[in-house]
């Protein structure tokens, strides 16, 4: 081979192994991998984890076990917590809040409470859009990150704790035991929708039953406005979104249960506020026939209730005011028996009582025929005792406790109500024996001139009665006001020619009390009349008219006579019955004497004694009443022996007091009656002593029992 040759194929040679990255002088160069043995080892090679950041939630301490102890943060954090122990916190709630008492921030707090947590709005989570190049695959797993993303939000705000409906009844409850204003605000917001609720039902009946279980001197005027205005006290100020399904209250219904608590709990004042309603606005047609029949129902303290309604004119239908008139009447005589100290303390006298002597018969049993008056009421006169209205306490009832003298109440605190303890005048008798402050009530109203010149009108002018039980003649009796007895002195005047028989059907012969002046006015008649034995017959036919006249004169004498009398008799067992009162009493004879205006025989034993006089300290409360005055002593005694016989006249201060004679016919023979009237008959003096028998032998006799002296003296002003 030619060295040329030879030349050129070594440097080739030599050339190729530089290009080969082989070479003597650097080391060689690995060969590079392919592609398919690349994606091999990935494959193997396990990728990084992605380290997420998780924030760190600090956990809260658990709430105090001391449900005392909780304070504002407390009672929401456990109202968003939904803590299951928060009804039983708020119970406590109604105690001192942190141990004081501050009404007001217990209130805010169940307000907050109350108060729906705020619901929060849904985000704006995009809804996945399908492209082009999105295999199904993928599409389907976005969609479902979606739902999975508003199944989460929805569950949050389904999540939200709410109060329940016991819940929520358990606050109202506690906001009425609180009893600050501010809790009644809330109350009345809740009715009115000012304060929203996660559960509504029946809100406005639980808030209205809750105002009216806890009355107290703050929240009377919602009371009142729920007969009045019920409308107006359930009107919403924010309507709710969706009513439909809601059981919503009735204003019907609200005045119904507001009229059951005016009937039990209720004091006189209150229903003489809703009585000034009722007058100002007769349009009120479902608030009158719920509320008249109890307003004129025959209790104490709806006087003044009936008084109004009754002088109202056209007002109470023809039946319903004369169930009013015979009330007012007929407790009329039992509060003058009352304020006079005529009544025992056993309660109405008994006929025996009365008429131990007397051949009539009783009149008027029963004080008020309508046994069903005031059906509603708690109480009725048969349990009025002298135990005080705190006695027989009822929490939820009304009449203000007052304070001691050096006690106040805290501030955001108001009085709690005591009960007030109304009485039925059914049995008139009785219950003015047990509660004569009641009397005074009654007459109060009763002896007012509008009431009395009414009475007047029914009967003015006829100059008759009816019968023994006419309600007005008992009432008139009974009268000891100014001017009323100078009526009766012209009605006796009139009537005199007809005889005592036409005013017989007057009840002067009950043992209703008729007042003391009326016997004056009655012994104005002229009854100077013979005895039996000394009047002459006429002889002869002349003058047959004259004759006839004059006996007719003598008969009316004689008959009057004996009205009178037995008038007497009457009252002096009026007397008696009202002596035996105090006959327990050590009876002081010394004072005795020197307070009666008649002289007490030496060696006589006083029985009984009973006095009056009018004006006294109970009818100083009664106002623009004026009492026509009188004064009034009995006595009742005997002789141990006998050492009097039957005196043929008795001395009266100055005066000598006749010896009355009995017709033959008197249902009084078994006594002698003396008597003595000044001229101006504003002084009178009676004594009855028991006899055998009226011959002249029996007048010999001592005393056959106790003998009755009675003096009356209308004063002047």
């Amino acid at each position: 081979m030619k060295p040329t040759i030879r030349i050129l194929l070594v440097l080739l040679l030599a050339l190729g192994v530089c290009f080969s990255g082989i070479s003597c002088d650097s080391p060689q160069k690995p060969k590079k991998r392919s592609s398919s043995k690349k994606k091999e080892e990935k494959k193997k090679t396990p990728p990084k984890p992605v380290v997420e950041e998780i924030p760190v939630v600090p956990v809260k301490p658990p709430l105090p076990q001391d449900l005392k102890t909780w304070g504002k943060k407390d009672f929401f954090r456990a109202r968003e917590e939904g803590d299951d122990r928060l009804d039983e916190a708020c119970a406590l709630l109604g105690a001192p809040f942190e141990n004081k008492p501050s009404a007001v921030g217990a209130v805010e707090i169940l307000r907050s409470i109350l108060t729906p947590l705020p619901i929060p709005e849904m985000p704006d989570i995009p809804k996945p859009v399908k492209t082009e190049d999105m295999t199904s695959q993928e599409f389907n797993r976005l969609e479902l990150a979606y739902k999975k993303k508003i199944k989460e939000e929805e569950d949050k705000i389904k999540n939200i704790p709410k109060l329940n409906s016991r819940t929520i009844a358990a606050i109202i409850e506690i906001l009425g035991q609180n009893g600050d204003d501010a809790a009644w605000k809330l109350l009345v917001d809740l009715v009115q929708r000012r304060q929203t609720v996660d559960d509504d039902t029946d809100i406005e009946k639980n808030v209205v039953q809750t105002i009216l279980s806890h009355p107290r001197s703050n929240n009377l005027d919602l009371i009142f406005q729920m007969i009045t205005q019920p409308s107006v006290f359930l009107k919403p100020v924010i309507p709710l979104n969706e009513e439909r399904g809601k059981r919503r209250i009735t204003s019907t219904q609200v005045r119904t249960m507001a009229i059951e608590w005016m009937k039990k709990y209720s004091d006189p004042e209150f229903r003489e506020r809703v009585t000034d309603y009722l007058l100002a606005h007769p349009e009120d047609r479902e608030l009158k026939t719920l509320a008249v029949p109890y307003l004129i129902s025959g209790l104490v303290g709806n006087i003044r209730c009936m008084h109004k309604i009754y002088m109202s004119p056209n007002f109470l239908n023809q039946v319903d005011r004369e169930k009013v008139e015979r009330l007012f009447l007929n407790c009329s005589a039992a509060a003058f028996a009352s304020i006079t100290n005529q009544v025992s303390k056993s309660g109405k006298p008994t006929p025996d009582e009365v008429f131990k002597e007397l051949s009539m018969s009783v009149f008027d049993q029963q004080l008020n025929d309508d046994s069903n008056v005031a059906s509603n009421a708690e109480n009725n006169a048969d349990e009025a005792t002298e135990e005080t209205a705190q006695d027989n306490a009822n929490p939820e009832s009304y009449t203000e406790n007052p304070a001691t003298e050096n006690e106040q109440p805290e501030k955001g605190t108001s009085w709690r109500i005591q009960p007030y303890v109304d009485t039925q005048i059914n049995d008139a008798y009785k219950l003015m024996a047990f509660h004569p402050e009641y009397a005074i009530m009654i007459l109060d109203v009763v002896w007012q001139n509008d009431f009395i010149a009414r009475q007047k009108q029914s009967w003015e002018g006829k100059m008759e009665f009816k019968n023994r039980e006419d309600p007005t003649a008992r009432f008139l009796l009974a009268l000891p006001l100014a001017g009323q007895r100078q009526y009766w002195d012209d009605f006796f005047t009139s009537a005199y020619q007809n005889g005592p028989l036409v005013i017989d059907k007057i009840p002067l012969m009950g043992y209703m009390p008729t007042d003391f002046g009326l016997i004056l006015e009655l012994k104005k008649i002229k009854r100077n009349v013979l005895p039996p034995s000394q009047q002459k017959k006429p002889t002869s036919s002349k003058n047959s008219r004259y004759n006839a006249a004059k006996q007719r004169q003598i008969e009316l004498q004689g008959a009057w006579m004996e009205f009178v009398r037995l008038a007497v008799k009457i009252q002096m067992d009026r007397c008696a019955n009202a002596a035996a009162v105090q006959k327990a009493k050590q009876i002081n004879v010394d004072q005795l004497k020197a307070r009666t205006p008649f002289t007490i025989p030496e060696g006589a034993h006083v029985l009984s004694e009973y006095h009056m006089i009018l004006p006294n300290e109970y009818t100083k409360n009664l106002q623009g009443i004026q009492i026509d005055p009188v004064e009034i002593h009995y006595v009742q005694f005997q002789w141990d022996v006998p050492a009097m016989t039957i005196p043929s006249k008795v001395k009266y201060k100055e005066a000598t007091a006749k010896m009355r004679f009995n017709t033959l016919r008197s249902s009084d023979m078994g006594s002698l009656w003396f008597e003595y009237t000044n001229p101006e008959c504003t002084e009178s003096f009676d004594i009855r002593i028991p006899v055998v028998g009226q011959s002249k032998e029996d007048l010999k006799e001592y005393p056959k029992g106790p003998v009755q002296v009675m003096s009356i003296r209308v004063r002047s002003n």
